[in-house]
């Protein structure tokens, strides 16, 4: 499919009604995410100034029964060793406007070039902490997979859904993406995300990382929700966010989340 013939299916899919759907419908659908993360270049704020590179397939599609979103779909920039950098979330919400969220998952800031839409977050999305009373990292990949989905289990996560009652999300038993190089500082981990019904709101990096002495598990988390949310290990607090919205919104370019509406193209 040319970009012309996408453009046009996302200027029709703008005003379309939900009224029935089909596989040609969801096809058209999906065309038009990929277009709308494709218009974007991605880059660290370093001094390397670091490329990071769109994984051109989502990670996840999804629907919200019990919120806005009738489809959705999750994608990923990849930095160095292959560890995601930005996670974007696009949907079309049950009253036929697109929106996208972005969260960084960087610990420093990055600039996100559009002609209509950039977003520079001026600091970092995430904050590494270690993963104290962790087993020591297995000597082999299938090893450490293990543990580290077996550490993601023992998180419980909740969402403040639209204010009102806190929501414990599901974990998904896949992740999103592995990473890591043995020899470097990040020898393995992945991704992980947290769900309502099947829309992310919450996710989790689990690494093991070469320590002062040893390797050791360290985690982080990011939000891919605008309310608040929180996490605890084996029962105890270890991250929150309060609501972060701007008009009903989390509408600033410039923090690690962010939130737009997707205009059609002049």
């Amino acid at each position: 499919m040319n970009a012309i013939t996408i453009l046009w299916l996302l200027a029709n899919l703008m005003g379309q009604t939900a009224q029935g759907d089909s596989a040609d419908d969801a096809a058209a659908r999906l065309a038009a995410m990929k277009k709308f993360v494709q218009d974007y270049s991605v880059r660290s704020n370093g001094p390397s100034l670091t490329m990071y590179t769109l994984q051109p397939d989502p990670v996840l599609r999804f629907t919200n029964t019990v919120g806005s979103s009738r489809d959705g779909a999750v994608f990923l920039w990849l930095g160095e060793n292959g560890r995601p950098a930005v996670a974007a979330q696009v949907a079309l919400r049950r009253d036929d406007v697109w929106y996208q969220e972005f969260s960084s998952l960087s610990e420093q800031s990055l600039t996100a070039s559009h002609h209509q839409r950039p977003w520079t977050p001026r600091r970092g999305g995430i904050e590494f902490k270690t993963l104290s009373g962790a087993p020591r990292p297995g000597e082999t990949p299938e090893t450490r997979m293990r543990q580290m989905r077996a550490l993601a289990a023992e998180f419980t996560v909740e969402d403040h859904f639209r204010g009102r009652v806190w929501q414990p999300l599901r974990p998904l038993s896949k992740q999103f993406a592995r990473y890591g190089k043995p020899g470097t500082d990040v020898i393995d981990g992945a991704l992980f995300g947290f769900v309502l019904t099947t829309d992310p709101e919450a996710l989790l990096l689990i690494e093991s990382n070469r320590g002062s002495e040893a390797a050791e598990w360290r985690f982080a988390f990011a939000p891919m929700t605008q309310y608040a949310v929180r996490a605890s290990w084996r029962g105890q607090e270890v991250w929150n966010l309060p609501r972060r919205t701007t008009q009903g919104m989390a509408a600033d370019p410039g923090e690690p989340f962010y939130v737009t509406i997707i205009e059609p193209e002049p």
